[in-house]
């Protein structure tokens, strides 16, 4: 146990987590609950920011409802200025459909560099695996080397079924993964509703939302990339498996509206 969880213990169909009253800091931790052979069950997302987490109605525009101020995972919110930005900002990462997270960046680099991930590594699994897998292993990257999806059977509907937030889905109670609309400027492949700067971009409005350019995991080898490009994700597969709907930008333009599912990538979490 560490600075944001100091224990976790399972009665009566409960878990348990205590936090260290006089150490605790921001951060983000992993909890799991394994059966008598040390398998894991299931695992939570324990996440301390180092500021409130605040409601940003002026994502609506964006998303098509109030979202949250800052990246899942981020510790503090972005501000529109680039003195601004830290590591700090930026969140943690998702293969699309899983509910656990992946370690954010430890700093900010620019292409060909690779940057450092903060906190524990996760293994690395060039196989394709299943949702059980995937459940079992919160802490393995599984990309599937040249698949471009992390699943060894497609399922379309992880985060969404049937308009209904599921189980994986990874935003916080009362939030959930956004859903794809063609018709709202996140999804759009145009530059017209975005402001763009050095490490993030806005919403070109009079109260801004700011996105940070967070980088990403990439698919074919899951070693982590920043060179002013990142993704964020919708709840929406599109009809080629190995894809799903996502916001594609590389500043200072926007560039597309799908990738693949093994790569990881940020979500920012629209109010249910």
């Amino acid at each position: 146990m560490g600075s944001v969880v100091a224990a976790a213990e399972y009665a009566d169909g409960y878990v348990t987590i205590t936090m260290p009253a006089e150490t605790i800091h921001a951060g983000n931790a992993v909890v799991a609950v394994k059966d008598a052979d040390g398998n894991i069950l299931w695992s939570w997302h324990i996440w301390v920011p180092a500021t409130e987490v605040a409601a940003d109605p002026a994502g609506a525009a964006m998303l098509g409802g109030t979202i949250l101020d800052r990246n899942l995972g981020a510790l503090i919110a972005p501000v529109a200025g680039e003195e601004a930005l830290t590591v700090e900002a930026l969140g943690l990462y998702y293969q699309w459909g899983r509910k656990d997270p992946f370690p954010g960046p430890q700093d900010f680099v620019d292409y060909p560099s690779k940057a450092k991930l903060a906190g524990a590594q996760f293994t690395k699994d060039a196989n394709q695996r299943t949702v059980e897998y995937g459940i079992a292993h919160p802490n393995e990257y599984s990309y599937g080397a040249g698949s471009c999806d992390w699943l060894a059977e497609p399922i379309a509907d992880l985060w969404n079924k049937e308009g209904s937030k599921t189980i994986y889905d990874p935003c916080p109670v009362g939030y959930k993964v956004p859903a794809y609309d063609a018709e709202l400027p996140m999804w759009k492949k145009t530059n017209d509703n975005w402001t763009f700067s050095d490490n993030f971009w806005m919403t070109n409005s009079a109260s801004t939302s700011v996105f940070p350019l967070a980088g990403y995991i990439d698919d074919g080898n899951g070693s982590f990339v920043m060179k002013k490009r990142t993704f964020y994700w919708s709840s929406k597969e599109y009809t080629d498996h190995i894809r799903a709907c996502g916001a594609d930008v590389r500043a200072p333009s926007y560039n597309g509206e799908k990738t693949y599912k093994a790569r990881g990538a940020s979500v920012r979490c629209v109010a249910e």
